[in-house]
């Protein structure tokens, strides 16, 4: 090797030992502000009513992760409203994207909502979380398969696997209202519990929704912070949505706010598939009026197109379930205060 060859030999080493030092010190700087703001985030919600507890692990994962992890961790949102907790909790981030935080929640968990408890179970479950330089939240994410809840010893609903985005979005172009955000929903594979014993089976081949989330929702028990909301003018706007359950196919558009009473008012333009044997099982399940139910379902399929589908509204008012001109079927009230 020639001396020159040498000199460029010791040159590149040096610079990668100098870069080595380098990336360690950013590492250790990186993973004090990462235990710092874990830290500062706990003390910020104390402050404002939180109840957090939990054991947090110091902050490892050199070179390539800024990772901890918490056992037992607990939060209880102000006056017990709701609270969640784990067994463990994992959670990290890269050491060149310190804002992005994935957590990986294992083991059993348990939700209360008002009183009301729920066992949780879900594999390969994990949350996603963006924040600004800042600190300011931009958005977050989930994914998880083989989802189960359900209230203590009770027939647990199933989920095959569930994806959730929420991300901030900018006030729609034909509102003055600000959007809190917006969010996807992709659900497959949902087995509902036998006590619900629905018309159309208990199983939910898919479900998803895209939309935007308007109106403040501030912590208080789920019927005032729904009061709140409605209110404040809040309302979820649909920009497609889809549903396949048992012979019912229906896609479209909707947007959906809550009455006087609480319950909700859903105003949707849909696309709806296998209207006929929809009515033939709402029927035997006695949701609609045997007398009435055929009459309607040939109506119906006399406006259906040469594919069998219709294009019609929907509308969820007073209690009523409208498809296009029909009055349907009742729809039970929701009583906020079980959940």
């Amino acid at each position: 090797m020639t001396r020159t060859a040498r000199r460029s030999l010791v040159a590149l080493v040096s610079l990668l030992v100098l870069l080595a030092i380098a990336y360690s010190i950013y590492w250790v700087f990186a993973a004090r502000w990462f235990e710092r703001s874990i830290a500062d985030w706990i003390q910020q919600r104390r402050a404002e009513g939180y109840r957090i507890e939990g054991t947090i692990a110091p902050i490892g994962g050199f070179p390539f992760r800024l990772a901890t992890a918490a056992a037992e961790p607990l939060i209880e949102a102000p006056g017990g409203v709701w609270r969640w907790q784990s067994e463990r909790v994992e959670a990290h981030s890269r050491p060149w994207a310190p804002f992005d935080v994935q957590i990986r929640p294992l083991g059993a968990q348990e939700a209360a909502l008002d009183g009301k408890v729920y066992a949780l179970t879900a594999k390969d479950a994990e949350i996603g979380l963006d924040f600004s330089l800042g600190g300011r939240f931009e958005g977050a994410w989930l994914e998880a398969e083989d989802v189960t809840g359900a209230e203590k010893d009770a027939e647990p609903a199933r989920i095959g696997r569930v994806a959730i985005e929420i991300d901030r979005a900018e006030p729609a172009a034909d509102t003055v209202e600000p959007i809190a955000f917006g969010f996807r929903i992709e659900t497959t594979d949902l087995a509902l519990p036998a006590a619900l014993n629905p018309a159309l089976g208990r199983e939910i081949a898919a479900a998803a929704a895209i939309g935007r989330f308007a109106g403040p929702i501030v912590p208080a028990a789920l019927p005032d912070a729904l009061r709140g909301w409605r209110d404040a003018g809040g309302a979820v706007e649909l920009d497609r949505f889809t549903l396949a359950w048992g012979p019912l196919s229906i896609s479209g558009n909707a947007t959906v706010a809550l009455d006087d009473r609480l319950q909700p008012l859903i105003a949707a333009s849909t696309e709806i598939a296998g209207i006929g044997e929809t009515f033939d099982a709402l029927t035997a399940a006695g949701a609609i009026d045997s007398q009435h139910g055929p009459l309607g379902k040939q109506l119906l399929l006399g406006m259906a197109g040469a594919d069998g589908k219709l294009a019609l509204p929907i509308t969820l008012q007073d209690g009523f379930l409208f498809v296009g001109p029909l009055k349907l079927l009742p729809v039970a009230p929701i009583d906020w205060e079980r959940f």
